[in-house]
Parts: C-alpha cells; structure tokens; sequence
C-alpha cells in the first residue's frame, strides 16, 4: 500500500477540466487551491471541477484549502526603496507593523493635522544632556559587531560612558555584553 500521498497546486495552467482529469488518473490525493488569488466564484468552479473529475474516474481525492494569513513585514519602510531589512539585534518588536486593518490606519493618518504630527516627532527627539560625556564619537550607528571589536581599544570611561548609554537606550544584549567584558578586562589590566 502506498502511504505517500502526492498534492497539487491548482493554478491557471491546472484549473481546465482536461488537466484536473489527467492529474486524477495519475493517482493525485490532495488538490491545493490558494486562496490568496481569486475570488469565492473561481474557487468554487475549481472544487466543482476536482469533483466531478473524481466521481468520473472512481476516485476520492482531497482539497486543501490554503488560507492567506496576516502579512507581517519586519522593517522600516521607505518610500522608494521598500522595507529595508534589519541584520543582527537591531531588529525589534517594535518595527513589526502587521498590514491588517492597513487602510483604517491609513484613513486616520490623513485625518491627523501636521502640527500634531510634528508636536509628537518634538517629543521623540531626545535632548543632547542624555548623551554620557565620554561616549565613543559614533556610537550610536555601531553595530554590535563593531563594538566588539572597538570596545578593547576604548578607556575605562569610554566603556563606562557606552555601558550607560547602551543600559538607557540600546538594550542590546551583544553590545552589554561586549561592553561589560571590555570593562572588566581594563579593570584588570589596570590593577
């Protein structure tokens, strides 16, 4: 007894009666529709195809109902280069926007007035007095990577400075780490 079982992905090139009929007699088990493409009217012509074509060759096949889910992208979007992709643990939660209920958000968006869109991006800027004096000139565009590598040729109070302002506002765990064992090792060779 064969226990593989083989499924097919209709499509516009697979939809037509003759090829539904040819895929039946060639032992197809499962009939794939993708619901992402289409309408309720194409779906329903294509189950009634994979139907009849079974009843007509004496055989019981399966269909697969493939859903779309929620599209998720992980990023910032630009207007003319698309998402761009974060690479190491710079990526967070915070950058995931889900797409669904896209065009209620995109409604209220032109609903807001400019000034209560500049008053809210006043309000994220931070002051210069949150940067510790002593940090690395850069620090903040480092990767963490980068301050792996740079941290061992950095004083004390370099690595103190970044240690405080990673702890405030990266929360990178790399970057804690690295720097935390930079520190300890300058501590070392100092005493």
């Amino acid at each position: 007894m064969r226990r593989t079982k083989i499924v097919c992905t209709l499509g516009p090139a697979s939809s037509t009666p003759s090829v539904v009929g040819r895929l039946v007699s060639s032992d197809v088990d499962v009939f794939r529709i993708n619901f992402s493409h289409g309408d309720r009217n194409s779906h329903l012509q294509e189950m009634a195809t994979i139907r009849s074509q079974a009843e007509r060759h004496g055989k019981t096949v399966a269909i697969l109902q493939d859903l779309p889910g929620p599209k998720i992208r992980v990023g910032k979007y630009r207007r003319r280069t698309g998402y761009r992709r974060h690479t190491g643990f710079r990526a967070a939660t915070t950058r995931i926007e889900i797409s669904l209920g896209a065009a209620k958000r995109a409604a209220a968006k032109k609903e807001t007035p400019k000034v209560e869109a500049e008053a809210a991006s006043a309000e994220r800027t931070e002051p210069a007095e949150a940067v510790p004096v002593g940090l690395p000139e850069g620090y903040a565009q480092l990767t963490v990577a980068a301050i792996a590598r740079d941290a061992k040729s950095w004083t004390p109070e370099e690595l103190a400075a970044a240690l405080a302002y990673e702890s405030e506002h990266g929360k990178r765990k790399g970057a804690l780490a690295a720097l935390s064992s930079a520190l300890s090792a300058a501590e070392e060779g100092s005493a």
